[in-house]
């Protein structure tokens, strides 16, 4: 899931920033350090922090629960 969310981020990254990048002269790797991943990052954090939060908190609901205990 997470994959998939930092697909559609990098994927919907202004073209007019990437092109003046690319206008500069740059290497295809810092294209896409410089372009993609510079104007990503906020968004790509915002999705891992997100995702981080949702299995923090599914796995504390369980744990209240007492799901998976089979001592009992």
């Amino acid at each position: 899931m997470l994959g998939k969310f930092f697909a559609e981020i990098i994927e919907h990254t202004d073209a007019s920033a990437i092109e003046a990048v690319r206008a500069t002269g740059a290497n295809p790797l810092q294209v896409f350090y410089h372009g993609y991943i510079a104007l990503a990052i906020p968004q790509l954090a915002d999705a891992a922090v997100y995702r981080f939060e949702c299995n923090f908190r599914n796995s504390v609901m369980l744990g209240l629960v007492g799901a998976g205990r089979d001592w009992l």
